[in-house]
Order: structure tokens, then sequence, then C-alpha cells
């Protein structure tokens, strides 16, 4: 492309010397340039999209990302596209400019994984086992291994149980140790739970009835 650049730059001159007319030559080549600018947006656009990827880093092969409904890891990363393989064993392409003009969400940077718990009791539930069960999943985090304990409170008086958020952490990036880390938690709380006499509820009604004189 560069020496047929300087070839016909090079006539140009040339003709221009010879004093003949390139009035008519210098439009068409204008016209000609307008087209082919418009013809290339595309490609050009792309080949940038490809180079802020590489010089930005916002992912990498290898890296865990989701994108709008989209999750899997990164497994090549193209001048045009990226594919993407899915945790169904997929490939999903991806343009780069969708994926630089929407929001991506990278896991590869992530230290820990942050999980919550949402349970509630019956509200049979006495009030001293409700002032301990803090203490208790505590215990539970605490002896499970992958897990850091961070916070338990009661929070609020549901429409048919009291209700608790447990979060804790996994000090680590894969989510197979997180789920497996939880389901050991769930667990021993049903145990722990059962053991104490207390109930996990689920909605229900109760229905008083006042006898009449």
């Amino acid at each position: 492309m560069l020496r047929a650049f300087v070839w016909v730059l090079g006539i140009l001159i040339y003709l221009q010397n010879r004093d003949v007319q390139l009035g008519a030559v210098f439009a068409t080549l204008a016209a000609a340039g307008i087209g082919i600018g418009i013809a290339l947006r595309g490609p050009v656009e792309d080949f940038f999209t490809y180079l802020t990827i590489l010089f930005d880093r916002p992912f990498r092969i290898g890296d865990f990302i989701i994108f709008e409904e989209y999750l899997g890891a990164v497994e090549t990363i193209g001048i045009r596209s990226s594919r993407i393989r899915a945790l169904g064993g997929e490939v999903i392409a991806i343009k780069n400019s969708e994926l630089l003009a929407k929001t991506v969400r990278n896991f590869a940077a992530l230290e820990r994984r942050r999980r919550t718990v949402i349970f509630g009791v019956t509200y049979q539930t006495p009030a001293a086992l409700i002032e301990a069960i803090p203490q208790w999943t505590r215990e539970i985090v605490e002896a499970t291994p992958d897990s850091e304990f961070d916070r338990c409170y009661f929070i609020s008086f549901g429409a048919s149980s009291l209700d608790f958020e447990l979060v804790f952490y996994v000090p680590m990036a894969d989510l197979v140790v997180a789920l497996k880390a939880q389901q050991q938690i769930q667990l021993g709380m049903m145990r722990y739970f059962e053991a104490k006499g207390v109930e996990f509820a689920y909605p229900t009604q109760t229905l008083f009835i006042e006898k009449g004189n």
C-alpha cells in the first residue's frame, strides 16, 4: 500500500509539472477517498477497539466475565470480536465495540467472594433464642473451611417470619469453593437449629378465632 501510494503521488507530481490539468483527477480521488473512508469506518473502529482492549486490559484471556446475560471465561480476543466459553459449554462471540460500550464484570481480580444468606425463623421462637442465633451462625461459619464470618443480625419482622441476614466471605475467587462453603454452612444451620428446637419459617397464615359469650 505504501509503494502504491508513493507511485500515485509521484505520477501526480509528474503530471502537474507537465502542466496537465488535474482538477478532475483530484476531485475523483477526493470522492474515492470519502467512499473508502465510509467503507472502512467499521473495520477501523473494530481495530482501534481491539487496541483499546489490548492496552487498557478490561479483561484478558482466561478471565471469568459477565456481560449482560452472558457469563463465562474469555477464550479468544480477536480484532473484530471476542469469544466467551459459557457455563453450558457453548461459545459466544461478541463484538469488541459492544463489549466496551457496556458494563463488563470481571471476576479475575476478585480476591474474595462475599456471600449473603437470608433466612427466617418462626414467630413462636422465644426472644432468648432469637438473641442467640447470631452467635450460633458465627460458630457455624468459623467451623466451616474456606469461610470468614462477617456479621449476622435480626433485620426485620417479616410477613410470616423473623428475618435474619448472614454475611460471610470466602477468601478466594473460585465460585465452586464459595458455593460449597455456603452449602456446608446452611446444612450446619439446619442441624444446629433442629438441635436447639428452632424452626425455619415458611409462608403461613394463622387464624385466631375469638369465642363470643
